[in-house]
């Protein structure tokens, strides 16, 4: 009975398993879009009248939401880790988080209220649009991630106007940006731009400044966080560049860090594998949020919600994808 239950959800959002994928990150990538469809349904409860933008505030929005969520973790246990990889993270808080980001949901007031995003088509490619609007399209559609798309024929492609990570590296090899650097009284880690093998680790410890340009993570004592800084060495002698807490939340630190791996001559790797109408695809390293917003929006995290580095791509918009991957300083290596 379930099983007939999931499969007619997966028939109605046109997901499909793909053959190297098991039951349980299956019907988790199912649940996942379904969820963020309930999501946008549940703004429209007890609407009075179809022509004026309703209304919900968050904590309305989140216990409907999480009913919805308890009664499929009650039909299918076995997803129960995927929606719950981190005790500290709520996947209702997650997806409503991504949907806000995706513009599928819009935050109206500082007072945490919501409504659902009016009808917008955006092309994607030549053939395909992603089509933001609750109603079922007459047309051909699928719903991939938290978002559905359809076949359309358009005059241009999505645009994605991203500057290489090796550029804005190299502006700010510029002394200017700079001052000097007093000593370093708590603990530190250097980003290693070298790094060749898997188990090698990304931050090195108290690791020394021998090349031009470094960043490093120093420990906030107060917040029990990390502050990066962008160090700058000129004849020994360190200039530091503190990173502003707005750019960090942006993940303006990951695009130096592709920044950096491209000026060792050492890019990061992206390698995906071609799985019928999927691309498999696991990165190296965290994206910036404005990047890691697309993927979150078409796609689905592969092995938790809170996966960052594994995603199932639909294949309509991997052409976008591996571009914006290249664009930003990835090398894509197929597997």
């Amino acid at each position: 009975m379930y099983k007939q239950l999931i499969e007619d959800i997966a028939y109605d959002l046109k997901i499909q398993k793909y053959p190297s994928e098991n039951i349980e990150q299956y019907y988790s990538r199912i649940v996942y879009s379904a969820i963020s469809l309930w999501m946008k349904y549940i703004i429209l409860d007890h609407m009075i009248n179809k022509d004026k933008a309703e209304i919900k505030t968050k904590n309305y929005h989140y216990r409907r939401s999480m009913d919805i969520l308890k009664e499929y973790l009650n039909l299918f246990p076995n997803i129960a880790y995927w929606m719950y990889p981190a005790r500290n993270k709520d996947p209702i808080h997650v997806l409503r988080n991504r949907l806000i980001a995706a513009g599928e949901i819009n935050e109206i007031d500082l007072s945490g209220n919501i409504t659902i995003a009016k009808k917008k088509i955006i092309p994607i490619t030549i053939d395909v649009s992603r089509l933001i609007e609750i109603s079922t399209p007459s047309t051909e559609f699928k719903y991939v991630g938290i978002t559905k798309i359809v076949n359309m024929k358009n005059n241009h492609n999505l645009s994605i106007d991203l500057d290489n990570s090796l550029d804005i590296v190299k502006e700010f090899m510029n002394i200017n940006f700079y001052h000097q650097m007093p000593r370093i009284e708590t603990r530190y880690e250097i980003f290693n731009p070298l790094k060749k093998h898997k188990y090698e680790t990304h931050w090195v410890p108290d690791g020394r400044f021998d090349s031009d340009i470094h960043l490093i993570r120093k420990e906030n004592q107060q917040v029990k966080y990390w502050d990066y800084v962008l160090v700058l060495n000129r004849l020994g002698v360190l200039y530091q560049y503190p990173l502003n807490k707005e750019l960090v939340k942006q993940g303006f630190h990951y695009r130096l860090i592709l920044g950096l791996r491209q000026l060792h001559e050492n890019p990061l790797v992206a390698e995906y594998t071609i799985v019928e109408d999927i691309v498999d695809l696991h990165l190296e390293y965290n994206l910036p949020r404005y990047e890691e917003s697309l993927l979150t929006t078409y796609s689905w995290p592969k092995n938790n919600i809170l996966d960052r580095w594994s995603f199932i791509v639909p294949i309509e918009i991997w052409d976008i994808v591996s571009e914006m991957l290249k664009k930003i300083g990835y090398k894509l290596k197929e597997y």
